[in-house]
Order: structure tokens, then C-alpha cells, then sequence
């Protein structure tokens, strides 16, 4: 026996049409799992010896009953395990599917453990049960880690860098948007979640309003996810009329289905993008399920339905379908009501069941379906078995992991678009697909162009600012938001939206617009200028004080003047300047720059020459005078030859003839 853990009320928090809605999806996976119990039994090859049968149960979204539940499912076959040859009175369960919803798997997950029995769910999908705490629950449908990686490439492809993220305060909508935190996070931050907000259970009225509230007066915020299922957080987004948002869904079941077409209380949602897990093909199940629908003519219940509690019959969809005046395509349409796109995952979970026991069969080489008592002993060993179960499902390859999980994942991408221009009505509209296999990078594929609420269609941006030209860099004011400025200097910067400038290489500088270096440019100097005549005056000023210099030291030692050479490099200067302003004053175009050139060379050579060369020639040619002896000999030639007293020779008094006065 499978036991079954369904739930009808897990939408509890909505009007009574939801409430049947959740009904008929319950309905639905209830039905799938007699399905695949019902498919195994007809198959030859899989559990040949032995027919499985299924108690299905409702636990109304309460996990307190669903643990009732779950101890009742298992109690028979702990208590015969107990007590060697104790016969129960009804078959045991092996393996439980379900739970539906994940708050209640984390619950039930602890039950699990101390019984040391299992369970396998198709629709538990938070990744806080992806832990040794909850190894004996496996899941045939992917972990929100995955999802969260679509929803991040989707944020990443469409460039937008300011969101929200908005979810419901249990294991699916915390565990959903932390998810999404720690892979934006692995990535280094390719997008800022400025908001993140979760709307409480026991005060969900005022919580949405003021989340609603808030995300109005973050105006800049213009894509936000919404990870949870609640219609009546959109009828508040509606009716405070907060517009000109993108809102990412990662349930588009919990508003519409595929080409429906959807309440006028979701007008605000146009535009928008919502995930659902891939619909793999059911055919097979919705015919059957059709045929059951089909010949419920009677408010009884079809006889292999008297295992399950709490059927959904009286909701209208199923009430129609009683009407044998109803058409084929009617019954069609409430098949799809019923169906949703875990079906194929209930699936898959009940056959990874059947795949574990044919395992046990076979280690236990055969055994007879009426030895009930060897089978019921291993039963506990379900756990290790599951963890060797390989095969190939409707959802693709089934293998679990350390924590009982699937190492792929699937998305279908849908729009929601308006019906036409006539129309205020909207529908889900299937535009791509994300996936990931194991071993191999997640694909990110488009069909078609999404059709956004835009002025020109374009796809709407979401930024704290706005993106920095070139030219200029981000200066940050917060972690989300920044300032642009100008590149300083001589930097540049060529590409939209860089937090840093780069120098310009040496002789070369930024342009006006700083995108990009140049050459720097030639510039001639004019003597009519005020650069130029600043240089006329200094020239004319040093010309005069070297003349004045010059002459001044024109009879110091030979050694130690530099009169006669300072004197002719300045008539070498004096020359080129006469050379030049004729042609300064006669021509113009590059060609002043170039006898402008010629003139500053031959100056500087002239200075050069006529000042180092002598010494030179000494250095080289004429050593020996280049010794102290001769130094010596200058210096005192100066100092005692110049100005040397001059002695008039003596004259002898007593050969001097007298002086005789003439009388």
C-alpha cells in the first residue's frame, strides 16, 4: 500500500471560488496517483508478483492533522514490525506520497525520520528541505534553488539592477526568496535587492497593505518578485493602483492557466512574467481522467474513489460535468482545470516508489505477495533503497541525491499579455524556457518577444539611477544607488555605466567629451602673444645682463673668464634672432614652427660651443696647461702685474750738480 497526503484548503487564505480552484487541482493529484498505481499493476515487468493499492487522505492545509495522519498510515506497520508474528488487518504502507505543500513537509519530515519510514513528494518544493534534517523525504520535482537560478538569469538578461522581493512568511515563500538572495549573491551581486518583505499568516490583511504601501513610495523599484500564491495581494496592488511594474510570478497557476483568460482584478499585472514548472506531456492521464469525469453522472462516487475522503464533487466545475448535455469540449475544459503541472511528478514519485520495492524484491530474491510478514520487516529499508533508484520518468531522468533531491530542473516561461487592443482582458501567454540538467550550464531560451506595458514596447528598465554615460563614472552614494561625475583630468572612460576612469598614456590626453585619448596638439608661440612677448622681454633682459657680466670680467685671468665666449655665442644668438623675424613676419603656417626650431637648436649649439669647446681643447689637445703651476702663475701675473707700484730709479746727492741761482 502508498499512503496519500492531499491537501484542499491550501489556498485557505482565499474567497470560496479559490478554495474550490485548490479542490479541483487536489482533485487532480489525488487522481494522478491512482493513475500510476493502477499503470504499475498493469505492468508485466515491474513488481510482477505483487499489486500495490493507495490510501489517499486529506489533511485541509492543517499540519497537525497531517501528522495525525501520517502516525495512523504508519502505526499498523511499526506495530507488526514490533511483535513477530502479529498479522495486521490491512496492508502496510511502504513509502508515503506527499505532502502537498512545503510547510507541511518540513513537519512531517521530522515524523518521518523518528519512524525511519519514507515519503516522496511531487510538489514540496522549498530548499530548506534540502538537508540531511529531512533525508527521508525525497522529491521527484526540482528544489526553488533552481527556480531562483531562472529568476536571476531572467533579472540578468533584461539588465535590471533595483528589485523587491516580496514572499509569503512560510518554508515556500522564505525559503524562495532567500534563495534568490544567496544565488544573486554566488554571482557576486549582479543586481541590488533594495526590499525584501514578507507577508505574515496571522496578520495578512495589514501586512499586504502596507508591503503594497511601501512598494508604492519606492518609485524608483520597477520590477518586483512575488513568491508566494496569493490572489489577494494582487487585488491590493489593483486597488491602491500601483502601476507601471513588472512582477515576477513563480506560480502563474495561482492566477491563471495558459491561454486563459484572466479576472479583470489582475489588470495591473500586464506585462509581467510568471514561472511554472514544465508541462511534460499528459496525455495519457487526461484521457483518463477525462473517461472518469465523463461517466460521473450521479452525485455518488465512482467506486475506486472510495478510499479518498473529502472529494471535491459538489464544486461547480465538477457539478457541470454531471449534465450529459454538456459537450465533449466542456468535459475537455474542466480536465484542464483539474490538470496542473505537477501531475507528472506525483507520477514519477509514485513509481520512484515502485522502482525502490522492486529493488527490495529483488535483493530478497523474489518474494510471494502473501508472505506479508518477511516484506513488512523490510520495509525500513525503503530509505537506503530510494537512494538507488534510477530510471527515466515523464519528468526526465530520476536519481536522488544525499538530500533525497533531482539534480534537474525545468521552467516553462509564461507573459501575461493583453488579449487585444479592443480589450481590457488578459491571458497567460507561453513565451520560453529555462533549464538545467545535471553536468551541464542552465539555458535561458526565448520563443518570442515579450509584449511589455511600455510606451514604444521597449522592455522597461529598473535602476536606482540612471545608467552613467561615457565619459563619466559611478560614485556610489549607497550600495544600490550612485552619483555620476566627471572624469578628472587627462582620463577617460569609453563604456556606459563604469565605476572608474583610466589616465591617458604619456603625450597623449582625453578629448572634451573624456571618451576617448588623443594626440596631444601642436601650438605655435607668437611673439605678438603675451606668452611670446614674455619670452621677447626675458631674452632681452638676459642679453643685456650677460653683456654687462661679460664686460665686467673682460680682464680677469684667461683661466677663470668666460667673457670672450659668452660674448660670441651671444652674437651667434643675436644672429639667429635677426635670421628669424623676417621669416616670422613674412611667412605663416608650420613653417614658422620649423625656423622657430632651427633658431632655439642654433642658439643652445652656440651657447654649448663656444663656452665648452676651449676647454675641451685643453682637456685633449693641450694637457700641460691644465695644471695648478700655470694657474698659479695667471693669478699672481693678475694680481701683482696690473696693479704693481711703479718706483722712479734713485739719484746720487753727492754727484748731483747744485742748483746755482743765476744772479
Amino acid at each position: 500500500m502508498l499512503g496519500g497526503l492531499t491537501s484542499s484548503s491550501v489556498r485557505q487564505f482565499q474567497d470560496t471560488e479559490a478554495q474550490c480552484g485548490g479542490s479541483n487541482e487536489q482533485f487532480g493529484l489525488a487522481q494522478a496517483i491512482i493513475f500510476a498505481v493502477e499503470k504499475i499493476n498493469n505492468d508485466p515487468y515491474l513488481l510482477p508478483n505483487i499489486s500495490l493499492g493507495y490510501d489517499i487522505r486529506n489533511y485541509d492545509g492543517n499540519i497537525t492533522k497531517a501528522g495525525k495522519i501520517t502516525y495512523e498510515l504508519f502505526e499498523d506497520t511499526l506495530c507488526a514490525n514490533s511483535a513477530a508474528g502479529n498479522k495486521t488487518k490491512r496492508k502496510p504502507i511502504v513509502a508515503l506520497i506527499g505532502p502537498f505543500d512545503s510547510r507541511t513537509a518540513l513537519y512531517i519530515g521530522g515524523i518521518l525520520r523518528m519512524f525511519n519510514v519514507s515519503g516522496i513528494s511531487g510538489t514540496t518544493t522549498s530548499g530548506e528541505l534540502s538537508s540531511n534534517s529531512y533525508a527521508h523525504l525525497y522529491r521527484t520535482v526540482p528544489s526553488d534553488t533552481f527556480l531562483a537560478k531562472a529568476m536571476v538569469d531572467i533579472i540578468e538578461h533584461f539588465n535590471w539592477s533595483y528589485v523587491a522581493a516580496v514572499g509569503l512568511d512560510d518554508s515556500y515563500g522564505r525559503g524562495g526568496v532567500w534563495s534568490l538572495v544567496n544565488e544573486a549573491t554566488a554571482r557576486k551581486h549582479p543586481f541590488c535587492i533594495a526590499m525584501t518583505e514578507f507577508i505574515r499568516h496571522e496578520a495578512q490583511f495589514p501586512s499586504i497593505k502596507y508591503v503594497v504601501e511601501e512598494l508604492k513610495s519606492r518609485q524608483n523599484i520597477k520590477v518586483v518578485i512575488l513568491w508566494d500564491y496569493l490572489q489577494r495581494f494582487i487585488e491590493e496592488v489593483s486597488r491602491q493602483n500601483l502601476t507601471d511594474r513588472v512582477w515576477i510570478l513563480s506560480e502563474i497557476y495561482s492566477i491563471s492557466k495558459e491561454n486563459d483568460f484572466m479576472d479583470s482584478r489582475f489588470s495591473v499585472l500586464e506585462g509581467s512574467i510568471g514561472f511554472q514548472h514544465h508541462d511534460y506531456n499528459g496525455h495519457e492521464f487526461k484521457e483518463s481522467l477525462k473517461t472518469i469525469l465523463t461517466n460521473a453522472m450521479t452525485d455518488n462516487m465512482t467506486s475506486e474513489w472510495s478510499d479518498v475522503e473529502d472529494n471535491p464533487w459538489n464544486c461547480p466545475g465538477f457539478r457541470q460535468v454531471y449534465d450529459s448535455s454538456k459537450s465533449e469540449q466542456h468535459h475537455s475544459n474542466v480536465v484542464n482545470e483539474i490538470y496542473s503541472s505537477y501531475v507528472p511528478y506525483i507520477i514519477d514519485a509514485v513509481y520512484s516508489a515502485a522502482h525502490a520495492l522492486d529493488i527490495l524484491t529483488t535483493d530478497l530474491n523474489g518474494i510471494d505477495a502473501s508472505d506479508l510478514q518477511q516484506f513488512d520487516v523490510n520495509i525500513k529499508k525503503m530509505q537506503k533503497v530510494l537512494g538507488r533508484v534510477n530510471f527515466t520518468g515523464l519528468t526526465g531522468k530520476i536519481k536522488f541525491d544525499k538530500f533525497g533531491d533531482i539534480d534537474s530542473a525545468s521552467y516553462d516561461i509564461f507573459s501575461i499579455e493583453r488579449v487585444s487592443s479592443e480589450t481590457n482582458g488578459l491571458k497567460t501567454t507561453l513565451v520560453g524556457k529555462w533549464e538545467n540538467h545535471a553536468k551541464s550550464k542552465a539555458q535561458l531560451n526565448f520563443y518570442r518577444e515579450i509584449l511589455w506595458r511600455t510606451v514604444n514596447g521597449e522592455t522597461p528598465k529598473s535602476e536606482c539611477s540612471e545608467q552613467c554615460q561615457p565619459g563619466t563614472r559611478k560614485s556610489s552614494t549607497s550600495p544600490c544607488c550612485w552619483h555620476c561625475v566627471q572624469c578628472p583630468g587627462g582620463s577617460v572612460n569609453p563604456y556606459p555605466g563604469s565605476a572608474s576612469c583610466v589616465e591617458c598614456p604619456k603625450g597623449r590626453t582625453a578629448n572634451q567629451a573624456k571618451t576617448e585619448c588623443v594626440a596631444l596638439p601642436s601650438a605655435n608661440l607668437s611673439y605678438t602673444s603675451v606668452g611670446g612677448m614674455f619670452i621677447l622681454g626675458f631674452a632681452t633682459l638676459g642679453l643685456l645682463l650677460s653683456a654687462v657680466f661679460a664686460f665686467n670680467v673682460r680682464k680677469i685671468p684667461e683661466t677663470f673668464s668666460e667673457a670672450k665666449r659668452t660674448a660670441f655665442s651671444l652674437y651667434i644668438f643675436l644672429l639667429s634672432l635677426l635670421c628669424f623675424h623676417p621669416v616670422e613676419w613674412s611667412i605663416d603656417g608650420w613653417y614658422v614652427t620649423v625656423v622657430d626650431c632651427v633658431t632655439t637648436l642654433l642658439s643652445a649649439y652656440g651657447f654649448l660651443g663656444c663656452i665648452f669647446l676651449p676647454k675641451m681643447y685643453i682637456l685633449l689637445f693641450r694637457p700641460d696647461l691644465n695644471v695648478l703651476a700655470n694657474i698659479r702663475q695667471e693669478v699672481t701675473q693678475f694680481s701683482f702685474g696690473s696693479n704693481r707700484v711703479r718706483v722712479r730709479p734713485a739719484v746720487d746727492i753727492s754727484t748731483q750738480e747744485p742748483n746755482v741761482r743765476q744772479k
